[in-house]
């Protein structure tokens, strides 16, 4: 039985939640700040055309040897005559501020608010959230949102179907115009609150999906343009108890490293309905981190995945994990069941092995053996 799934009643919620995360597990005792940046970067017969994904300091452009200053800008899409040809770049700098907006009606109070338009980035059961870091890719800077549940517009959001969207950096909607129609790319997202359910962006520039539903219970993949679905590992269509030769259950995560390009793709799951050594997880109440070895293919992938450990609480829990740069795996969880002596954060090297996690953690810092974890209720995490 899947757990109840706290709603985030907009985009900027999960934003703060992941930036919140990350600071915590850090421990650092600064403000979190963006990055400024310049997107869908294009010319067209001299004129340069840009995204910045938040006010800054300044931008220039610069080709040729030349170096075209234009000054600070807002978050929002541009078109300069530099009379650019060849080799072209946009520097944009920020020397100080936080870049952000404070929260005003009808927005929620309290909360940071990022983006400046009051409908378009808010979403009524956003489940999972994906953004492109690869400067070198077409979509870098694209926001991919999965929203589960379809709902009608209000102060709080805009009508929304079920399935992903995608928002240019700046939190206006892609160039595809998709506006409010949600796209599945002919992949069968079923009627549930976990379906589609959280994201990852691949370094192969493809959307990864993760159904956490029972009656779905799947991992697809869609392109940046959210086009061209693919399944990643075999439809099981439900329910909760996944038998063999099936090779996963219910996704809650999935992130990857390579691409079937490169004969080098993993693809890392954090499975509620597979456990360490038994496809039961009700067996043993522990969900799973997997890694399968797909390579170079094909798709859909039916080989039996490794076991890099079962630390995760079943019932009640809301899992996720990300992967740092020295190949570490950060698994998060928010507990209904377990208490604060169970972990909210757990660290594993690269082979599963436990390092550390932040009952211990903080066990160490307060100086009291018996003190519950102070992150009990985590949502999510990234890995800055």
């Amino acid at each position: 039985m899947k757990q109840k799934t706290t709603p985030m009643n907009s985009f900027h919620e999960i934003r703060r939640a992941i930036v919140l995360s990350a600071v915590l597990v850090g421990a650092i005792a600064t403000t979190a700040l963006a990055t400024p940046y310049a997107t869908e970067l294009s010319n067209f017969t001299g004129i340069v055309y840009f995204t910045v994904n938040e006010t800054n300091d300044n931008v220039s452009i610069i080709h040729n040897g030349i170096t075209n200053v234009l000054g600070p800008k807002a978050a929002g899409s541009y078109a300069t005559n530099v009379s650019a040809s060849g080799t072209y770049s946009v520097q944009v700098t920020r020397n100080a501020g936080a870049g952000y907006k404070t929260a005003t009606s009808p927005y929620v109070a309290g909360k940071i608010q990022i983006s400046t338009d009051p409908i378009i980035a808010r979403f009524p059961t956003p489940r999972g959230l994906a953004v492109n870091r690869n400067p070198a890719s077409p979509f870098f800077g694209r926001i991919y949102v999965a929203n589960s549940t379809p709902a009608s517009n209000s102060v709080l959001s805009r009508a929304v179907g079920r399935g992903l969207y995608t928002l240019k950096s700046d939190f206006t909607d892609s160039p595809n115009g998709y506006g409010t129609n949600a796209q599945t790319a002919g992949l069968p997202f079923v009627v549930s609150a976990n379906s589609p359910f959280r994201l990852s962006s691949g370094q192969d520039d493809n959307v990864y999906i993760g159904d956490f539903a029972d009656a779905g219970s799947s991992l697809t993949r869609i392109d940046g343009n959210l086009q061209n679905g693919q399944w990643v590992l075999d439809y099981t269509n439900g329910p909760s108890t996944i038998l063999p030769p099936t090779n996963h259950g219910s996704i809650m995560k999935v992130k990857t490293t390579g691409s079937l390009g490169g004969g080098n793709l993993k693809v890392y799951t954090i499975d509620e309905d597979f456990a360490t050594n038994a496809p039961l997880s009700q067996a043993t109440n522990k969900a799973s981190l997997w890694r399968y070895d797909i390579n170079s293919g094909p798709l859909t992938n039916q080989t039996y995945p490794t076991c890099l450990g079962s630390y995760l609480v079943v019932g009640g829990a809301e899992h996720d994990f990300d992967i740092g740069t020295n190949g570490y795996f950060y698994l998060s969880q928010r507990r209904d069941v377990g208490g604060g002596a169970t972990p909210a954060v757990i660290i594993l090297d690269p082979t599963g092995v436990k390092i550390k996690d932040t009952t211990a953690i903080w066990r160490e810092t307060s100086g009291n053996p018996a003190a519950d974890d102070i992150m009990t209720n985590v949502n999510c995490i990234a890995v800055s």
